[in-house]
């Protein structure tokens, strides 16, 4: 996979990089720690990205660490066979990461006879219920008892435990908010050493563990959400988990010094009225660092969904993650279509800033220092935003008129650009539910819905990403839209992912990265 950054001006293009993106806690028995750490690393989750998730591991352990990785990934959507399985014969430690595979025949004799042997075994997240045709796997071997899991919107908040806190395992390791859903799995098996719980605002489940089978050791996370291997130090647990289950001791990453600079407390608040619209209430959720007593900047998340689907909740760890870095951050909701088909998104957008700007004083926020960053659909808003004055327009009737819906930086994921333009089939069903009917009859609701129609002198810098592949948003919408920033001396970057689609699960450390650098660039000078 290969990225192509493009500059404003003049459309300078940088050189072509290729990336590839229980247990007491007892000392570790002597192991030959001469050779690298061989790990065979076993995918087959498709609902989590496991394929692009364990690259991006893969790629931090052997940079790092003196361990050496082959693969088991799962090809295409084929759940039945898991090519690279025989790496588990010559392998020191499995990490498993699968989702109800229906292995049968030497493929799952293949992933019995390693469990049932001792080896050591990390499993992550649906390890839980890795396969269909061995369910049993998850109490017998992970010592488990999955039973589902709890609402997403709320994502897990992380506690390490009284026995977890001097235990190998996390070192280096501090909590962290996770965008994924808590699973259910209280009643685990009696010789669990319980690690550290997750809890949401109703219910507190156990999320990692360690224990002893067949004499191996083995540790379980339910950690694993995409957004998870964008954090360093899951990735580190992780690293150590693989020592740590292999008898040897944990390293300190080879770029590092072992130190870990804790992570900030950070206040949320859910569920903020921001607006009201055709009889529904405009929440948004905001967080912010604990103790916050000076103005600081903003910055605005927007889901995606193609405008009639998601909702604030998916941002909920980068959210955390923003306020972490010093930011205010929220997350907002908007009208959806169908019931609801443009201005009624951008209105809804340009409230949450007039509302937040106007409270301003109240929440510690810089008013001149907001940046926003949007996903598909909401990066499209996000551009809007960036892009509109107030004078154009759309600016609704759902309150503070008197003050500005402008800000001054925007970053878009893969968001269209000029909805005039043509688009795949699949996309077009989707443009006539935002716009109120088929494109080609709606030609000035598309042409006033276009972020491009509004690039002028003075807009906000703006970070386009954008990928080649993408089924949905063609990648020349990226081009179109940075040749109109280049005419309006508008500052701003674009970088374009050769061979991705419509997100880059193995580009998330990375994008993530560019995009806080983008926004401290812009409102932290």
């Amino acid at each position: 996979m290969t990225v192509l950054f493009l500059r404003r001006s003049g459309l300078m293009s940088l050189p072509l990089m290729a990336l590839v993106l229980a247990l007491v806690a007892l000392p570790c028995p002597a192991a030959d720690t001469a050779k690298p750490l061989k790990v065979c690393l076993v995918s087959g989750s498709l609902e989590y990205e496991s394929n692009e998730s364990l690259a991006t591991l893969q790629k931090y352990l052997e940079a790092k660490y003196p361990i050496r990785c082959s693969r088991a990934f799962i090809e295409g959507r084929d759940e039945t066979h898991l090519p690279g399985l025989e790496n588990l014969a010559d392998c020191d430690v499995m990490l498993l990461f699968t989702r109800r595979l229906k292995l049968e025949g030497q493929d799952l004799e293949r992933i019995k006879a390693y469990c049932q042997s001792g080896k050591p075994l990390v499993g992550v997240r649906t390890a839980s219920h890795a396969i269909q045709t061995w369910l049993d796997l998850d109490k017998d071997v992970l010592g488990g008892n999955y039973h589902g899991h709890y609402g997403a919107d709320d994502g897990t908040d992380i506690k390490i435990t009284d026995k977890g806190k001097d235990h190998p395992i996390l070192q280096g390791f501090t909590p962290f908010h996770s965008a994924g859903s808590l699973y259910k799995n209280e009643g685990l098996a009696a010789d669990n050493e319980i690690l550290m719980t997750g809890k949401n605002p109703e219910h507190s489940d156990p999320i990692a563990w360690t224990r002893m089978h067949k004499g191996g050791r083995i540790f379980y996370t339910s950690l694993g959400h995409q957004q998870d291997f964008t954090q360093k130090v899951f990735l580190r647990l992780l690293a150590n988990a693989l020592f740590w289950t292999a008898g040897q001791e944990p390293q300190a990453p080879s770029a590092d010094n072992g130190a870990t600079a804790p992570r900030p407390e950070i206040e949320v608040q859910k569920d903020l009225v921001y607006g009201k619209a055709a009889g529904e209430d405009l929440l948004l959720d905001l967080a912010m660092p604990k103790g916050l007593d000076h103005a600081v900047p903003l910055v605005i998340w927007i889901h995606g969904g193609a405008w009639q689907g998601g909702n604030k909740g998916e941002f909920a760890g980068l959210l955390r993650d923003s306020a972490a870095a010093g930011y205010v951050a929220a997350s907002l909701n908007y009208r959806l279509a169908p019931k609801h088909v443009f201005p009624a998104q951008v209105e809804d957008c340009k409230c949450a800033v007039r509302w937040l700007r106007a409270n301003a004083e109240r929440l510690h926020i810089d008013p001149q220092k907001i940046g926003v960053v949007g996903s598909s659909a909401g990066a499209h808003l996000a551009m809007m935003l960036g892009a509109m004055e107030p004078s154009d327009g759309l600016e609704g009737n759902s309150g503070f008129p008197e003050t500005s819906s402008r800000v001054q930086v925007v970053v878009s994921y893969a968001g269209p650009t000029d909805l005039r333009a043509e688009y795949p089939a699949v996309s077009k069903p989707l443009l006539a539910t935002f716009l109120g009917g088929p494109q080609p009859e709606k030609q000035e609701a598309a042409r006033l819905a276009s972020p491009i129609t509004y690039v002028s002198p003075g807009d906000a810098p703006m970070l386009l990403i954008q990928g080649t592949k993408d089924p949905l948003v063609p990648y020349q919408q990226a081009f179109a839209m940075i040749d109109a920033l280049t005419r309006a001396g508008v500052a701003g970057r674009v970088e374009i992912m050769l061979g991705e689609g419509h997100g880059w699960p193995k580009e998330n450390a990375r994008v993530t990265q560019a995009t806080h650098e983008f926004l401290r660039r812009y409102l932290k000078p």
